[in-house]
C-alpha cells in the first residue's frame, strides 16, 4: 500500500488530503499538468504480475472469450461503464488485433485504455 500511496501523491491526489467533502476536482484544468504521471501509472499498474506487488489479473478480461473483441467488451463495461466512445473502442480493438494476441498485448491494451483521454477527463 505504501507504493500506491506514493504514486497517488505524485499524481497530485494524496489519499485523504482533499479537505472538501466533494473529492478532488474533475476538471481538465486541474489535472492537465499531471497527465504524464497518470500515463506512467497506467503502464506500471497494467504490467503488475508479481505476488509481492499489486497483481492485475487478466482472468476477468478474458471472461467473454480470449479474443480481442471479448477483452474489449469487458474493458467497455468494467472500465468505461458501458460508455466507451466508438472511436476509442475501434482504436483499442485494432491495437489488440495488430500484434500477437497474448497476455502482454492485453496488458498493453489495458494501459492504453486507462491512459485514454476519455478515461482521464470524462
Amino acid at each position: 500500500i505504501r507504493g500506491m500511496r506514493g504514486t497517488a501523491d505524485t499524481m497530485g491526489m494524496p489519499m485523504f488530503q482533499w479537505e472538501q467533502p466533494n473529492g478532488y476536482p474533475d476538471r481538465i484544468d486541474w489535472w492537465s499538468g499531471l497527465v504524464l504521471m497518470r500515463w506512467r501509472f497506467a503502464n506500471t499498474l497494467s504490467a503488475q504480475t508479481s505476488a509481492t506487488t499489486t497483481n492485475v489479473s487478466l482472468t476477468p478480461f478474458k471472461a467473454q472469450g480470449n479474443t480481442a473483441e471479448g477483452v474489449m467488451a469487458v474493458v467497455n463495461t468494467q472500465i468505461f461503464g458501458g460508455e466507451i466512445a466508438p472511436a476509442l473502442n475501434t482504436q483499442l480493438l485494432a491495437y489488440l488485433k495488430a500484434g500477437t494476441f497474448n497476455d502482454a498485448r492485453i496488458r498493453e491494451g489495458l494501459a492504453l485504455a486507462i491512459s485514454a483521454q476519455q478515461f482521464q477527463w470524462y
